[in-house]
């Protein structure tokens, strides 16, 4: 259960649900262009639309789960500094999760789907988080 706080102080998250080429990202995209946000794209597929558009943007391109804990102990440790950005994007939530479930699921001793279902599942709840705490802002 989440610890009761003042509204004030949780920063904002948005989800952004949709098919694909649905234009979830060009939606994420004009509101940070109207917020005049700079972005970190953590990006777990495609990141064309993006870098056409906005080629100046940062983006981590993650290829697997190992990938994202590292980076994301790296930014929580001070070694890749985000201190610029002032939002983070998670582009391709679903292919996270396929990529943190397959590490759960290489990770058990016995092969148990149910419990790396549950690892997973508190694995990337813990790391959105944490982005969230390290960011202003986060659009997933």
């Amino acid at each position: 259960m989440a610890t009761i706080q003042k509204a004030g102080n949780v920063k904002p998250s948005t989800i952004v649900l949709g098919l694909p080429a649905d234009g979830k990202t060009t939606a994420i995209m004009e509101e940070i262009e109207r917020r005049d946000f700079n972005p970190l794209w953590i990006v777990f597929g495609n990141i064309t639309v993006v870098s056409e558009k906005h080629p100046e943007w940062d983006a981590l391109v993650v290829n697997n789960w190992y990938e994202m804990n590292a980076a994301y102990n790296e930014m929580r440790s001070g070694k890749i500094d985000i201190s610029g950005y002032d939002v983070v994007v998670i582009e391709g939530l679903g292919y996270a999760a396929t990529m943190a479930l397959m590490d759960a699921i290489a990770k058990s001793s016995n092969n148990n789907q149910q419990a790396a279902y549950l690892a997973m599942g508190r694995e990337m709840n813990a790391i959105l988080a944490g982005l969230r705490d390290l960011f202003g802002a986060i659009f997933v």
